[in-house]
């Protein structure tokens, strides 16, 4: 009956592993700004409603594609897309802030135009806001969209857990995009979503228990 305790309870231990919740990332599709069929507003440093952009002048902006632009004119959600015509970004302050211990996660849906080569590139990034502007990355990916010309399909998702110490503790937390490095090559986003997940608040007593009973049993075989 031990033997079949012991494992059964360090088994349950790594399996409730983590809660789930979610980041408050406002304008997630990008739609609040209504833009007519087919047309595309430039944004440079004003951003748009809910993000703001470092630069780029009318190589970053909101788009609504038409037939000609992507497959069928659609966007993954809504009606607007992001386009990016270099690495100049998008970022959100959230009213989230870093806590010990928990993981972020962020990503978007990434697409290219019917006109562009398809596997556009993209950079994620976690930074934090620092009351004047933003520090540097805590953690960023680096990828390329593989849908097809038109299409658009998930990034990688980027994760950050935030460890002891970190500077970043008590921060509000800054999710940011951007497009490519070749310039004048349309990368397009779409649906941000962001999650985080905190440890179960039982889950490593109760690893550490089985893993006690665990010792436990070894410490009497050997005796």
């Amino acid at each position: 009956m031990k033997r079949l305790l012991i494992p059964g309870l360090f088994a349950l231990g790594i399996s409730m592993t983590a809660n789930a919740g979610v980041l408050n990332i406002l304008n997630p599709g990008f739609d609040i700004d209504v833009l007519p069929d087919g047309s595309f507003n430039c944004n440079g440093t004003i951003g748009f409603s809910n993000w703001m952009s470092p630069g780029g002048g009318c190589g970053t902006g909101l788009l609504n594609p038409n037939i000609t632009q992507t497959v069928g004119g659609l966007a993954p959600s809504g009606n607007n897309v992001v386009y990016e015509n270099g690495p100049n970004g998008y970022y959100q302050v959230l009213s989230d802030t870093y806590q010990v211990g928990m993981t972020y996660n962020f990503g978007l849906m990434i697409g290219s135009r019917l006109d562009a080569p398809p596997d556009r590139g993209y950079t994620l990034e976690f930074r934090w806001d620092t009351g004047s502007g933003f520090g540097a990355p805590v953690a960023s990916i680096t990828g390329i969209g593989t849908a097809g010309a038109g299409l658009f399909a998930p990034s990688t998702t980027l994760s950050y857990t935030v460890g002891a110490g970190d500077a970043a503790i008590g921060k509000n937390v800054i999710v940011m995009f951007k497009g490519g490095t070749l310039p004048g090559i349309q990368t397009l986003f779409d649906s941000a979503v962001g999650t985080t997940t905190t440890p179960e608040p039982g889950t490593l007593a109760l690893v550490a228990v089985s893993g006690g009973l665990l010792a436990l049993g070894r410490r009497k075989r050997a005796v």
